[in-house]
C-alpha cells in the first residue's frame, strides 16, 4: 500500500536518515517497555530509519520489527542491524494475532490516517497483557519547533 502521508518520505528518506536521532527521554522509555517484553517480540510502527528500533535490538534480546509505508525509509536501515523490516501501515499491520509483546511509535501518529482502525490492528496483534505506547509532541510543541512547523505546517 503506498505511503499516503503529505510529505513524500521516499524523496527526503537518505536525508532524513542522516539526520533523525532518537529522543534521549522517549528511548529510556522504550527502553523500559521492551525490558518487560524481553522475551517477546516487539514491534515499532513508523519505524522509518528504525533509529529507535536499533537501539533495543542492541540492548536486549527482544525479536525487533519495523514497519514503516515507505520503502525508502526502510531500505536507510543498517542491512546488519538485526531488524526485521515490514513494508506496510498502521492500519493494516501484516501480523498473525497476539505476535508482539510491544508495539511502540514514535513522532508517527499525526501521520496515521485513520487511528481509529490503527488502534484495533494494534491491540489485535498484541499478546495478553502487552503494551501499547504511543510518544509524539503536543500540538504546542510542534507549532513551536522551527524548523519542523515551518517546512512541515502539516505535523502540527
Amino acid at each position: 500500500m503506498p505511503d499516503t502521508s503529505p510529505i513524500n518520505y521516499n524523496e527526503i528518506a537518505r536525508e532524513y536518515g542522516s539526520h533523525r536521532r532518537p529522543h534521549p527521554g522517549v528511548l529510556e522509555i522504550v527502553f523500559e517497555l521492551a525490558e518487560r517484553a524481553r522475551d517477546g517480540r516487539v514491534l515499532e510502527v513508523g519505524a522509518g530509519t528504525s533509529n529507535y528500533a536499533l537501539r533495543i535490538g542492541e540492548r536486549h534480546r527482544s525479536s525487533v520489527t519495523g514497519i514503516d509505508p515507505s520503502a525508502a525509509m526502510l531500505a536507510q536501515v543498517p542491512g546488519s542491524g538485526g531488524i526485521e523490516r515490514v513494508l506496510g501501515r498502521a492500519e493494516m499491520l501484516p501480523f498473525r494475532d497476539e505476535a508482539f509483546a510491544l508495539v511502540y511509535s514514535v513522532d508517527v501518529i499525526h501521520h496515521i490516517v485513520d487511528r481509529t482502525i490503527a488502534a484495533k490492528e494494534a491491540a489485535r496483534v498484541l499478546q495478553p497483557g502487552g503494551v501499547l505506547a504511543i510518544a509524539t509532541d503536543s500540538e504546542d510543541d510542534l507549532a513551536r519547533r522551527i524548523p519542523l512547523s515551518s517546512h512541515f505546517p502539516e505535523t502540527v
